[in-house]
């Protein structure tokens, strides 16, 4: 029906009669219905709809399958998605979960932080981070961020960004990886300024060295603008 959520998540089980399934072990869902109001005001029906997993029998490579409907024609799609293994060491970095689950806002000015459900205005048909300052002007330092403990990773190499679009007018953005000491000390810090004009995502990227006593690393987009930032496909990759 209009205005249903119609999510779709994965569970096993070795029997049909068990009352509990195994669920994903990041969790579900992880597709997401729209929320875009587009048929009498209220989101479309079955949207997505008929997710399937397919192989590839002489490779083993997995996809990913399904159909999302719009009034919109550009963006009423059949989706096939190679599936690979990544390395993101963000928790949520392309906001799969659809909440803003991981990330927080620094304890500077208003910043407003949410995650829509609006494939339209995605990066990828999924959903994406908003921010903005919250006020007419940006105090300095006005951030939101995620902390990333590196006990158990191994690394020389690493590289660090996004994809990043403004919501009225341009905008400039930085984004920045810290490297703090186990006592909390910033290392050394590396920062990406990206200018924003609209609508459409820019990636931004970084490569960084590993400092040997780094404890945690700290991703920050900084807010320089009242534009409202969107924000998708976040990643702290190791390089090697």
């Amino acid at each position: 029906m209009p205005g249903q959520n119609w999510d779709w998540g994965l569970f096993r089980s070795r029997s049909l009669t068990s009352t509990r399934w195994e669920s994903l072990p990041a969790g579900n869902p992880f597709i997401y219905s729209s929320r875009e109001r587009e048929q009498n005001g209220q989101s479309m029906p079955c949207n997505p709809a008929y997710a399937r997993l397919l192989r590839e029998p002489a490779t083993g490579e997995m996809l990913l399958h399904y159909t999302r409907t719009s009034m919109d024609g550009d963006h009423s799609r059949t989706f096939l998605y190679h599936l690979v293994p990544r390395h993101n060491l963000l928790i949520n970095g392309d906001l799969w979960m659809c909440t803003s689950e991981a990330w927080w806002r620094f304890p500077i000015g208003n910043t407003n932080l949410v995650v829509y459900r609006l494939p339209r205005q995605s990066a990828d048909d999924g959903c994406f981070l908003a921010t903005n300052c919250g006020a007419p002007s940006c105090t300095p330092g006005q951030s939101v961020y995620q902390d990333v403990p590196l006990a158990g990773v191994r690394a020389r190499r690493l590289a660090f960004g996004g994809v990043l679009a403004s919501e009225g007018g341009p905008a400039t953005v930085t984004v920045a990886l810290f490297q703090l000491s186990a006592e909390g000390a910033v290392l050394t810090n590396s920062a990406l300024a990206v200018s924003l004009g609209g609508s459409t995502y820019q990636p931004a990227r970084q490569e960084v060295v590993l400092l040997p006593n780094a404890a945690t690393l700290r991703f920050q987009l900084y807010l320089q603008d009242p534009a409202t930032l969107h924000a998708d496909r976040m990643f702290i990759e190791v390089l090697d």
